[in-house]
Protein backbone atom coordinates (compact mmCIF):
# COMPACT_ATOMS: atom_id res chain seq x y z
CA UNK A 1 0.00 0.00 0.00
CA UNK A 2 1.01 3.38 -0.92
CA UNK A 3 2.51 5.18 2.93
CA UNK A 4 0.82 8.72 1.40
CA UNK A 5 -2.92 6.42 0.85
CA UNK A 6 -2.12 4.73 4.48
CA UNK A 7 -1.85 7.99 6.38
CA UNK A 8 -4.90 9.63 4.09
CA UNK A 9 -2.74 12.32 2.99
CA UNK A 10 -1.72 14.09 -0.03
CA UNK A 11 1.59 13.03 -1.90
CA UNK A 12 3.72 16.01 -1.22
CA UNK A 13 7.57 16.77 -0.77
CA UNK A 14 6.61 19.06 2.04
CA UNK A 15 4.08 17.63 4.06
CA UNK A 16 2.49 17.92 7.90
CA UNK A 17 4.70 16.42 9.94
CA UNK A 18 2.78 16.80 12.97
CA UNK A 19 -0.36 15.45 11.59
CA UNK A 20 1.73 12.67 10.14
CA UNK A 21 3.10 12.24 13.73
CA UNK A 22 -0.56 12.14 15.06
CA UNK A 23 -1.60 9.63 12.61
CA UNK A 24 1.33 7.02 13.16
CA UNK A 25 0.80 7.23 17.39
CA UNK A 26 -2.86 7.06 16.69
CA UNK A 27 -2.24 3.73 14.16
CA UNK A 28 0.19 2.64 16.82
CA UNK A 29 -2.36 2.71 20.04
CA UNK A 30 -5.20 0.72 18.07
CA UNK A 31 -2.77 -1.78 17.06
CA UNK A 32 -1.08 -2.49 20.34
CA UNK A 33 -0.49 -5.96 21.09
CA UNK A 34 -2.95 -5.62 24.69
CA UNK A 35 -5.72 -5.14 22.11
CA UNK A 36 -5.44 -8.73 20.53
CA UNK A 37 -4.69 -10.73 22.81
CA UNK A 38 -7.80 -12.82 23.09
CA UNK A 39 -8.10 -12.38 18.71
CA UNK A 40 -7.68 -15.13 16.48
CA UNK A 41 -4.39 -15.43 15.14
CA UNK A 42 -5.11 -14.25 11.74
CA UNK A 43 -6.12 -11.39 13.28
CA UNK A 44 -3.49 -10.71 15.28
CA UNK A 45 -1.15 -11.51 12.18
CA UNK A 46 -3.27 -8.92 10.75
CA UNK A 47 -2.58 -6.49 13.61
CA UNK A 48 1.36 -6.78 13.60
CA UNK A 49 1.35 -6.60 9.41
CA UNK A 50 -0.35 -3.67 9.96
CA UNK A 51 1.73 -2.28 12.69
CA UNK A 52 4.68 -2.93 10.59
CA UNK A 53 3.67 -1.03 7.63
CA UNK A 54 3.19 1.62 9.86
CA UNK A 55 6.31 1.80 11.26
CA UNK A 56 7.73 1.31 8.15
CA UNK A 57 5.39 4.76 6.51
CA UNK A 58 6.22 6.81 9.26
CA UNK A 59 9.85 5.59 9.20
CA UNK A 60 10.06 6.86 5.34
CA UNK A 61 7.71 9.70 5.24
CA UNK A 62 9.22 11.41 8.72
CA UNK A 63 12.39 12.48 6.56
CA UNK A 64 12.53 14.77 3.65
CA UNK A 65 15.52 12.66 2.19
CA UNK A 66 13.46 9.25 2.45
CA UNK A 67 10.30 10.29 1.19
CA UNK A 68 11.78 12.05 -1.77
CA UNK A 69 12.97 8.84 -2.51
CA UNK A 70 10.09 7.41 -2.08
CA UNK A 71 7.99 9.57 -3.98
CA UNK A 72 10.88 8.96 -7.07
CA UNK A 73 10.46 5.19 -6.10
CA UNK A 74 6.45 4.80 -6.22
CA UNK A 75 7.03 6.71 -9.61
CA UNK A 76 8.97 4.37 -10.98
CA UNK A 77 11.99 6.68 -11.87
CA UNK A 78 14.77 4.81 -9.49
CA UNK A 79 14.60 1.74 -11.53
CA UNK A 80 16.49 3.05 -14.26
CA UNK A 81 18.11 5.55 -13.29
CA UNK A 82 19.11 8.58 -16.11
CA UNK A 83 22.76 9.35 -16.59
CA UNK A 84 23.63 12.97 -15.06
CA UNK A 85 24.30 15.70 -17.31
CA UNK A 86 27.69 15.67 -18.88
CA UNK A 87 28.17 19.24 -17.72
CA UNK A 88 27.56 17.96 -14.37
CA UNK A 89 29.64 15.21 -14.82
CA UNK A 90 32.72 17.60 -15.95
CA UNK A 91 32.92 19.69 -12.96
CA UNK A 92 32.40 16.57 -10.89
CA UNK A 93 35.63 15.50 -12.54
CA UNK A 94 37.18 18.86 -11.83
CA UNK A 95 36.79 19.11 -8.55
CA UNK A 96 37.29 15.07 -7.76
CA UNK A 97 40.99 16.45 -9.34
CA UNK A 98 40.78 19.49 -6.51
CA UNK A 99 40.92 17.47 -4.05
CA UNK A 100 43.75 15.35 -5.58
CA UNK A 101 45.72 18.60 -5.54
CA UNK A 102 45.21 19.01 -1.90
CA UNK A 103 42.59 21.94 -2.60
CA UNK A 104 40.07 20.79 0.03
CA UNK A 105 38.64 23.25 1.66
CA UNK A 106 38.33 25.42 -1.50
CA UNK A 107 36.47 22.43 -2.75
CA UNK A 108 34.40 21.73 -0.03
CA UNK A 109 33.14 25.68 -0.23
CA UNK A 110 32.43 25.33 -4.12
CA UNK A 111 30.21 21.94 -3.29
CA UNK A 112 28.58 23.45 -0.60
CA UNK A 113 27.65 26.66 -3.00
CA UNK A 114 26.41 23.94 -5.55
CA UNK A 115 23.88 22.52 -3.24
CA UNK A 116 22.96 26.02 -2.06
CA UNK A 117 22.13 26.83 -5.97
CA UNK A 118 20.48 23.44 -6.57
CA UNK A 119 18.56 23.47 -3.29
CA UNK A 120 17.04 26.94 -4.42
CA UNK A 121 16.45 26.07 -7.93
CA UNK A 122 14.31 22.62 -6.73
CA UNK A 123 12.68 24.31 -3.57
CA UNK A 124 9.99 26.14 -5.71
CA UNK A 125 8.93 22.59 -7.59
CA UNK A 126 8.91 20.96 -4.62
CA UNK A 127 6.63 23.15 -3.06
CA UNK A 128 4.17 23.30 -5.79
CA UNK A 129 4.33 19.60 -6.60
CA UNK A 130 0.98 18.87 -5.09
CA UNK A 131 -0.43 21.71 -7.56
CA UNK A 132 1.40 21.12 -10.24
CA UNK A 133 -0.12 20.54 -13.83
CA UNK A 134 2.80 19.05 -15.18
CA UNK A 135 3.86 16.51 -12.40
CA UNK A 136 5.88 14.42 -15.20
CA UNK A 137 8.50 16.90 -15.93
CA UNK A 138 8.49 18.44 -12.51
CA UNK A 139 9.55 14.43 -10.97
CA UNK A 140 12.00 14.61 -13.86
CA UNK A 141 13.85 17.36 -12.54
CA UNK A 142 13.12 16.27 -9.01
CA UNK A 143 14.90 13.08 -10.18
CA UNK A 144 17.83 15.45 -11.54
CA UNK A 145 18.27 17.09 -7.90
CA UNK A 146 18.03 14.05 -6.15
CA UNK A 147 21.05 13.00 -8.09
CA UNK A 148 23.26 15.54 -8.39
CA UNK A 149 23.00 16.09 -4.01
CA UNK A 150 23.14 12.56 -3.57
CA UNK A 151 26.36 12.83 -5.45
CA UNK A 152 27.64 16.31 -3.86
CA UNK A 153 26.63 14.86 -0.64
CA UNK A 154 29.40 12.03 -1.00
CA UNK A 155 31.99 14.21 -2.51
CA UNK A 156 31.26 16.47 1.39
CA UNK A 157 31.51 13.10 3.68
CA UNK A 158 35.14 12.07 1.48
CA UNK A 159 36.95 14.84 4.03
Amino acid sequence: MNYFEFYQIEEAFFIDEVELRQKYHQITKQLHPDFFTTASDTEQILALEKSTLNNQAYRTLSQFESRMAYILETHGLLQNTPTLPQSFLMQMMDINEAKEEGKNETVMKEVQKMKENLWKEIEPILKNYPQSKNKDKDLQEVLMYYLKNKYLDRLLSEK
